[in-house]
């Protein structure tokens, strides 16, 4: 088991060093995109949470709902108050603009990511994927040296100074944003996107209303040359930025292909959040370009490079290298679970998180709830809108666990005013990526008996292809991608 350990280790830690072949032969490199990296990270969560607060979003989410959604594993998480969803909010938002400045950056990233965290956990219906990755992203910037080179930290004394790293520093954040666009591609590789356009084509029939470019967004074929073009650029970008040849033009797309994303989709801060994360892949030295200081290795009273300016003594913990490796084994095996069950992924939603699925799939349906008392035949057709807000209502009406949820909670709010143990059933009828509706939930299984993933509970998947952008009419757009 040790040789296991060992060998898995020196694969992941082989490969991580792959990935940063600016590395010199000590295996170190300058840690200035890394500490970069931090201040747009930082930059990015405190634009996007003041936004947040400023948009009315905390009322909208957190405060009118009488019924939130939670993950299983955190049921426990409760939503606050009003005053005290704006402190959270407040002490999220600082603790990203320390790490934005790097002052004490390894104790604000702890809160910042627990209090985002939190955020996310108050509501199931919420989650995005770029949610997700800012999460993720704060684990290798809190293992790397991030606050030893235009921070705070470093100007008042608080930590020890460096101009270089090992290379893995650099190499975990370059994995962690090439992983999103692995998989991304690799979701997109099926005939809905690569032969149909679908869902793209759905969605640009929806901005034909735009000026000048609207006309030619309900023209067929440009949906599919879309398609194609998202599925090559996510294969392909991350090589692009890291081989310098082809840098300076590979970003210039980068900023195209986000910016168009934004202009078309109504997808929050991820085109921000990615063109900026991109930077990454750069040469670790091209922050210096905006600096006089140009980092030049320090020498001791003898002349040698100083080691204790090249390495972190922090880094070399006995834990890191088990946990690192756990970390990356982590994300290279958890979304291929979305490959790996029998169903469609897109139809059952089971592994459909944290898999980097990233807009391939639209759901349009239909919900309503048949509540039978046990003693009695009489049945009360419930529409769920009685129950949530709109936004929960369009992200749960194609998720059979969240159905299976709220079936609960009409269950008990049924048992409360009638006074008696009642069954809930769903008529679940949703169309995927233009198909014909179809019955999503087994409409004769009582839902409070039911677990979210039982066998029985979710109807196979439609047979029939998607809407043909060549032959069918465009749907209209009613549900975020």
């Amino acid at each position: 088991m040790t040789e296991v350990k060992g060998a898995l280790q020196s694969v992941i830690f082989r490969v991580l060093h792959r990935l940063c072949p600016e590395a010199d032969d000590q295996g170190s490199v300058p840690v200035d995109s890394i500490s970069a990296l931090r201040i747009l990270y930082g930059a990015v969560m405190v634009y996007s949470l003041t936004r947040f607060a400023l948009s009315g979003w905390v009322e909208e989410l957190w405060v009118k709902p009488a019924f939130f959604f939670k993950y299983s594993w955190a049921t426990w998480m409760p939503v606050w108050e009003p005053e005290w969803l704006y402190v959270h909010l407040i002490v999220t938002t600082c603790a990203a603009l320390l790490v934005m400045i790097g002052l004490c950056t390894r104790p604000a990233l702890i809160i910042f990511a627990l209090g985002f965290l939190g955020l996310q956990l108050f509501d199931k219906s919420n989650y995005l994927n770029h949610y997700y990755l800012v999460l993720c992203l704060a684990v290798p910037l809190y293992f790397s040296p991030s606050n030893r080179r235009y921070s705070f930290d470093r100007v008042l004394g608080l930590t020890q100074p460096i101009n270089h790293a090992p290379s893995w520093c650099l190499g975990l954040l370059r994995f962690q944003i090439g992983i999103v666009y692995f998989f991304a591609a690799l979701a997109k590789a099926g005939s809905d996107w690569l032969v149909f356009g679908q869902p793209l084509s759905i969605w640009l029939s929806a901005r034909g209303d735009l000026p000048i470019i609207g006309p030619f967004l309900t023209l067929p074929h440009i949906a599919l040359l879309m398609s194609w073009g998202g599925f090559l650029y996510d294969l392909t970008i991350v090589g692009f930025l890291m081989w310098p040849k082809t840098r300076r033009w590979a970003y210039p797309v980068v900023i195209a292909f986000h910016g168009i994303t934004w202009l078309l989709f109504d997808i929050g801060i991820f085109p921000l959040l990615m063109t900026l994360m991109a930077t990454i892949f750069f040469s670790p030295t091209w922050p210096r370009i905006f600096s006089q200081d140009r980092g030049s290795q320090p020498v001791n009273h003898v002349g040698h490079p100083d080691p204790s300016l090249v390495s972190s003594p922090s880094l070399n913990r006995p834990y890191l290298p088990t946990l690192l490796t756990l970390w990356c084994c982590f994300h290279l095996l958890f979304p291929l679970r979305s490959h790996l069950l029998d169903e469609n992924v897109l139809w059952s939603e089971q592994g459909m998180r944290y898999s980097w699925r990233v807009m391939v799939r639209e759901k349009m349906g239909s919900l309503t709830y048949r509540v039978r008392p046990l003693s009695k035949s009489r049945e009360w057709e419930v529409n769920p809108q009685h129950y949530l807000q709109p936004r929960q209502l369009s992200e749960m009406s194609g998720q059979p666990d969240m159905i299976v949820e709220l079936a609960h909670w009409v269950a008990q709010d049924f048992a409360r005013r009638i006074g008696e143990p009642v069954a809930v059933y769903a008529d679940a009828w949703v169309s995927l990526n233009g198909r014909p509706p179809k019955r999503l939930i087994n409409p004769d299984l009582d839902l409070t008996r039911m677990a979210s993933n039982h066998e029985a509970l979710i109807l196979p998947p439609p047979t029939s292809p998607p809407l043909d952008p060549f032959k069918g009419s465009s749907f209209r757009h009613t549900s975020q991608p």
